[in-house]
This record gives structure tokens, C-alpha cells and sequence, in this order.
């Protein structure tokens, strides 16, 4: 609600305004809204222009997608600490999972057998695990969380499942946890 009561004052909008807002969430769920639109949009100019399809296509998509968020990473942590708080939560899985399904549309996934909906849940468990890496990544432009990216959604091509490389496995569960613990320390200080 901070930064919706800062927007209205730099705009300079009635505190009254503030009442058109359920909570602090309508924000982020602006953001996702908006942010998934843009990753269309740009997948569709992709296959367009430069004839990429297929697994390409998808990762380019979703390495966009995420660097629509990398702006926001400091503070990253409390969008999805929004995301978790039970009034938000159903609207949250709606977005994400809009966000899995514009991505498997967009590269021409028209399944609708029970495949549909493991591809999807497969691709929002590695995009939503991918945000929360990037809380803990401190390379230049989180170059760390495009490869933890790569990985996963390579991983998920190669096995038709969401299982990380045993290289990489312990590396990158510490980093999810650790984002995880971020999260939910900011959870509890928001009470």
C-alpha cells in the first residue's frame, strides 16, 4: 500500500483514491498482469520476425519475463510475500498460472489432455522458483537466475519433469530456500 499511497501523492490524487485499492496486492497483480501481456507480445514478435519456436522460443519468453521483474529484485520479496497472504493467494495462483499458459500458447501448445495441465504446472514451478533464486543472486544483471532458468527448463525438456541436474542440485535448492526464508521473514515483519 506504500508504494500505491506514493504513486497517488506523485500524481497528485486524493487520499480517497486509496479506497479503489483492495490492498497492497492490486499492485503486483498489476505488474504480473502487465508484465505477462508485454512477454506475449514479445514471443509473438519472436516467432514472427525470427522464426523461433518451439523450447527456444519458451526460454527466450520467460528469460523476458523475468527481466521485467529484475528492475524490482530488491524489493522483489515483497511481491511475493503479497502473493502469499492467504486473501491474495487464489489471485496469485491465477496469475502465475496465466503466466504458464501464455507462455505454452504462445509457442503453439494447444494439449488438452492431462498434459495441459503438467506442462503448466511444470513451467510455474520453474518461473516461481526462478523469481525467488533471484532474491539471492547478486551477479551482474542476475545472469546466475537466467542460467538457473536454462537449467531447469532444459532439465524439465530433457525428462518431461521438474528434477534439477545433480550438479547443480544442492547449489540451487540452497539458493531457493535461502529466497524462500527472505520471503517469509518479510512476511512476518509485514504483520
Amino acid at each position: 500500500m506504500e508504494a500505491i499511497r506514493a504513486g497517488m501523492q506523485a500524481c497528485n490524487q486524493p487520499a480517497s483514491t486509496e479506497s479503489l485499492f483492495y490492498n497492497g496486492y492490486d499492485l503486483v497483480e498489476y505488474f504480473m498482469r502487465d508484465a505477462n501481456a508485454k512477454m506475449v507480445a514479445y514471443m509473438n514478435e519472436l516467432a514472427t520476425k525470427e522464426n523461433l519456436q518451439g523450447t527456444a522460443l519458451l526460454l527466450d519468453g520467460l528469460k523476458y519475463r523475468l527481466k521485467l521483474v529484475i528492475p524490482y529484485a530488491s524489493t522483489w520479496e515483497q511481491a511475493l510475500a503479497q502473493k502469499g497472504l492467504p486473501p491474495n493467494a487464489k489471485r496469485a495462483w491465477r496469475s502465475l498460472l496465466d503466466l504458464a499458459s501464455d507462455a505454452w500458447f504462445s509457442i503453439g501448445d494447444t494439449s488438452t489432455d492431462i498434459k495441459w495441465y503438467t506442462k503448466r504446472l511444470s513451467i510455474a514451478t520453474i518461473y516461481r522458483s526462478a523469481e525467488i533464486y533471484m532474491l539471492q543472486d547478486k551477479s551482474p544483471d542476475k545472469i546466475n537466475t537466467m542460467h538457473f532458468l536454462e537449467r531447469h527448463l532444459g532439465d524439465y525438456e530433457a525428462t518431461g519433469v521438474v528434477r534439477p541436474s545433480m550438479s547443480q542440485s544442492l547449489s540451487d535448492t540452497a539458493q531457493v530456500a535461502s529466497g524462500l526464508l527472505t520471503v517469509v521473514r518479510t512476511m512476518t515483519t509485514r504483520r
